[in-house]
């Protein structure tokens, strides 16, 4: 019975898991599609510095996206590694937890923040 019981809550927290990552997805995408929306005003509105001297050195957004789709590809890598393949499953959910309310407050700020 015992085992059972760990097996189901073993099997909620991998889709709770399964969610959150999902969710850093969307919002990523999200981000990425606001980004080719304002292309032609992005390098004005951006207020990270190193994200600004990307898109003035490319002159465009080619770059500034491959870095984007990169780093979000090794952020989901990263966590996925660490909750599945390791002994660092509870620091992997931890951890995911923490992107996730990042991307909760940017998705917040990406569909209803009116910064005018």
């Amino acid at each position: 019975m015992s085992s059972l019981i760990s097996e189901k809550k073993k099997l909620i927290v991998n889709i709770i898991f399964d969610i959150m990552l999902f969710f850093i997805i969307i919002v990523a995408s999200i981000d990425t599609f606001f980004t080719i929306y304002t292309r032609e005003s992005i390098v004005e509105m951006e207020k990270n510095p190193m994200a600004k001297f990307i898109l003035e050195a490319d002159n465009g957004l080619a770059i500034f996206i491959s870095l984007k789709l990169f780093g979000t590809f090794l952020v989901i890598f990263t966590l996925q590694t660490m909750f599945f393949r390791f002994k660092l499953r509870k620091i992997g959910f931890a951890v995911t937890m923490g992107v996730f309310l990042f991307q909760l407050v940017l998705s917040y700020i990406l569909l209803f923040y009116d910064p005018i």
